[in-house]
């Protein structure tokens, strides 16, 4: 799977999206499009895709939301009504851990939630603006 954020307007100043978001599902070994999930025209770019490690749901930003997706659905269902900065899922616990930047002057914040429930399991402070996770 891949993101397609939507194309920007080539134009001299910034006038919004030209195309809506997409998901992709791409096959490296016939070069081919298997399926594509049209994200709507929220005017908003999808990021920071993710999987788990069983390599069966897929989690993305979009919209203000983190959404998740079994790969073998066809549409994706909101899985935390709040946007991140960044997004990671933790192989070792598999929690999805979401970076929140805050007002991007002062520290921002981790927050880890269960993947199964959705809930909030803990969170923490960090420097301005956390831009990685990144596990050891």
């Amino acid at each position: 799977y891949s993101i397609d954020g939507g194309a920007y307007a080539a134009a001299a100043s910034f006038t919004g999206l030209d195309s809506n978001a997409r998901l992709v599902k791409f096959n490296i070994f016939t070069n081919s499009i298997e399926q594509s999930i049209d994200l709507g025209s929220a005017f908003s770019l999808a990021h920071d895709l993710k999987i788990d490690n069983s390599k069966s749901t897929l989690y993305f930003a979009y919209n203000g939301k983190i959404h998740s997706m079994a790969v073998n659905a066809s549409a994706p269902s909101v899985f935390v009504n709040r946007d991140f900065y960044t997004l990671a899922v933790d192989k070792a616990t598999g929690h999805v851990i979401g970076g929140d930047a805050g007002d991007y002057t002062s520290a921002g914040k981790i927050i880890r939630y269960n993947s199964t429930t959705a809930n909030a399991v803990d969170s923490f402070a960090t420097g301005i603006i956390p831009g990685d996770i990144i596990f050891n």
